[in-house]
């Protein structure tokens, strides 16, 4: 348990420190917080959809820190094509999301790129552990 919560407060640090050392991205935060908010108020996640260019920022750490670089076991319930590979029903498989975060190829939103499209947050499944398993039975 210790070991799990130090490596989460290590990776909250380096997303503190993303932020401190990249002041432009801390003030287009505070301004649109104070816009959309105002400064006498808590920020709620309910304000999320209000923040697109706080809830990108929050990606970019989440992809920087990979808080979870292993997903669950799933098990597979049919044959599954994954690329050149076909895998028979009924066997446990688990996705490496750092793969998945860090390679431009698989990833919706290379590392260079914006997480906002026309001012809203991109929905990237590639960043959501729930969705990264998802596989469609090969007929």
């Amino acid at each position: 348990m210790v070991r799990w919560l130090g490596n989460h407060l290590k990776y909250a640090f380096l997303g503190v420190i993303f932020i401190i050392f990249n002041l432009h991205v801390q003030k287009k935060m505070q301004a649109a917080m104070d816009h959309k908010i105002g400064s006498g108020r808590v920020i709620a996640i309910s304000y999320r959809n209000n923040l697109p260019y706080t809830n990108s920022v929050i990606n970019k750490i989440q992809r920087i820190a990979n808080l979870l670089p292993m997903n669950l076991l799933h098990e597979t319930l049919c044959p599954v094509q994954m690329g050149k590979w076909t895998l028979p029903a009924h066997i446990a498989v688990m996705a490496q999301i750092s793969n998945v975060l860090h390679d431009d190829k698989m990833s919706a939103c290379p590392k260079h790129a914006s997480y906002l499209d026309d001012n809203r947050t991109r929905e990237l499944q590639t960043l959501n552990p729930a969705l990264l398993m998802r596989a469609r039975c090969s007929e």
